[in-house]
C-alpha cells in the first residue's frame, strides 16, 4: 500500500503582501501528478491547510479543486486534520459533504475516541489500514478547564497529549493481528525536531514540546505537521515531518519543500522517501554593502518566460540613501526578480540602536517576537520581562483558541 504524507500548505499565505496563489497552484499540481505516477491510495494532510482562519476565496477554491482532482486518481481515501493556523469551524463546515467522497476531516476532537479511528478500505471494501486522526490539540479540550499555575499547566498539557495518543493506541491494540499499517497524525512540536530558533510556538511557552518517545510504539508511522523543515525523528525514522510545500518566509530559504512517499508491506514500512517539490519562484536574500548588492543584481538573469523570483535586500550603508531603492529597481527592470523588501542599515543608525539589540524586520516577526522587541525597546527589567512574556503567551494562546471557535 502506498501513502503520501503532506502538511503545512498555508493556502492564502502572503509574503510582504505578495500573493502566493500561482506558487501554490504549481506545487499542488505536482502533488496530484505524483499521486498518479506512484498510484498512491491514501493521502494524509497533517494540518495548516490554510494560513489564516478566514482564508480568501481563491485559497478555498484551491483546496476544494485539489480534493476534486483526487477523485480521478488512485487515491481512494484522504485524511485531513486541522493545524493551529486552521479554522476548526471552517474545516468542519464541509466535513459531511467531503465524507461522501471518502475524504475524512477531523478539525476538533470528537466526543469519543472511536470517532478518531478511520478505517481505510480500497474500492473493493478490503481493509487496508487504520489512521488514528489527531488534529492540533487545544489545551482546554484535553484538560477540560483545569485551573493550574503556569508551570503545572505545561506539565499537565504534555501529559494529556501523551495520554491521548496512549488511549488511541489501546483502542488499536487488537488490530495488530490484521497485519495492516497503523498510522497516526499530529500537529505539534516534537522535541527532536529542528525549528532553527523560531519562536512561533503553538502553545504557551514551549508547552507543545512533546517527547518523540512518547508516541506509542504500536504506531507504524506518525505523520506530523507544524515544523516546516522535512525531517525524520527517532531511530527508525517512523516519526516524520513532511515539511511545508512552499517556503513561508526568507528564514526558510534553505529548507527543502517536499512530501513524504511511504510504502507498506503489511505493517512493515519498506519505503519512506522525501519527494522534492519544484518551486515556481525562488526566494532570494542578498546582504552586504551597496557595491556588493549592485554586482549581484546585475548578474541576475533576464526575465524571459520565467515567473519572477522574490527578492529581499539588506544593505550596510554609511547613511540612509533615499534614492537607492529606486536605482536598484531600475537595475532589476527586465530581470527575473521582483524586489519586495529592502532595508538599509547605516552605521549611525546602528550606533543609535546598539542598546536596543539588532534591528528586526517586523513583517517577519511572530506576535511573541514583536512583544519581546517591544519590551527590549522599553528597557524592561529582565525579571519583569520574563513574567510579562509568560502572561502574554497565555493571553495569546487564549485569544487564538477563541478566534478559531
Amino acid at each position: 500500500m502506498k501513502v503520501l504524507h503532506t502538511a503545512d500548505w498555508h493556502l492564502g499565505h502572503k509574503l510582504f503582501n505578495q500573493t502566493r496563489e500561482e506558487e501554490h497552484a504549481a506545487v499542488l499540481q505536482q502533488i496530484i501528478d505524483l499521486i498518479i505516477a506512484e498510484e498512491v491510495e491514501l493521502l494524509l494532510i497533517a494540518g495548516d491547510i490554510f494560513d489564516q482562519h478566514l482564508p480568501p476565496n481563491y485559497a478555498q477554491a484551491q483546496y476544494y479543486n485539489f480534493l476534486k482532482a483526487l477523485q480521478q486518481t488512485s487515491c481512494h481515501t484522504v485524511v485531513v486534520v486541522a493545524g493551529n493556523h486552521d479554522s476548526f469551524n471552517f474545516l468542519d463546515s464541509s466535513k459531511l459533504l467531503l465524507d461522501s467522497f471518502n475524504i475524512k476531516v477531523l478539525a476538533n476532537l470528537p466526543e469519543t475516541l472511536e470517532e478518531q479511528l478511520i478505517e481505510v478500505r480500497n474500492p473493493q471494501g478490503e481493509l487496508q489500514a487504520y489512521v488514528a486522526a489527531v488534529p492540533f490539540l487545544r489545551e482546554r479540550e484535553l484538560r477540560q478547564g483545569q485551573m493550574l499555575p503556569y508551570e503545572e499547566r505545561i506539565k499537565a498539557l504534555r501529559l494529556a497529549i501523551r495520554q491521548h495518543y496512549a488511549d488511541l493506541a489501546t483502542l488499536l491494540a487488537d488490530k495488530t493481528a490484521l497485519n495492516i499499517p497503523l498510522i497516526t497524525t499530529g500537529h505539534l512540536y516534537v522535541d527532536q525536531g529542528q525549528r532553527d530558533g523560531r519562536s512561533d510556538y503553538i502553545h504557551i511557552g514551549q508547552a507543545d514540546l512533546f517527547p518523540a518517545q512518547d508516541f506509542p510504539a504500536l504506531f507504524d508511522y506518525v505523520a506530523l505537521g507544524h515544523l516546516h523543515r522535512p525531517q525524520k525523528l527517532g531511530e527508525q525514522g517512523r516519526i516524520c515531518y513532511s515539511g511545508s510545500i512552499l517556503p513561508m518566509d526568507f528564514n526558510e530559504i534553505n529548507y527543502a519543500q517536499s512530501v513524504q512517499l511511504l510504502e507498506f508491506e503489511g505493517r512493515k514500512l519498506v519505503q519512506n522517501k522525501m519527494k522534492p517539490l519544484k518551486l515556481l519562484r525562488r526566494l532570494i536574500f542578498y546582504k552586504g554593502d551597496e557595491q556588493k548588492i549592485r554586482a549581484k543584481l546585475e548578474k541576475l538573469p533576464a526575465q524571459g518566460e520565467k515567473v519572477s523570483d522574490l527578492l529581499k535586500l539588506e544593505l550596510e550603508v554609511p547613511q540612509f540613501l533615499p534614492a537607492l531603492e529606486q536605482e536598484f529597481r531600475k537595475i532589476l527592470k527586465g530581470k527575473a526578480a521582483e524586489l519586495i523588501s529592502m532595508q538599509q542599515k547605516s552605521e549611525l543608525n546602528s550606533r543609535e540602536k546598539t542598546a536596543k539589540g539588532p534591528e528586526k524586520d517586523l513583517a517577519e516577526l511572530s506576535p511573541e517576537g514583536l512583544f519581546d522587541l517591544y519590551l527590549q525597546e522599553k528597557g524592561t527589567d529582565p525579571k519583569a520581562s520574563q513574567a510579562l512574556q509568560k502572561s502574554f503567551g497565555e493571553l495569546l494562546s487564549w485569544m487564538q483558541e477563541q478566534d478559531r471557535d
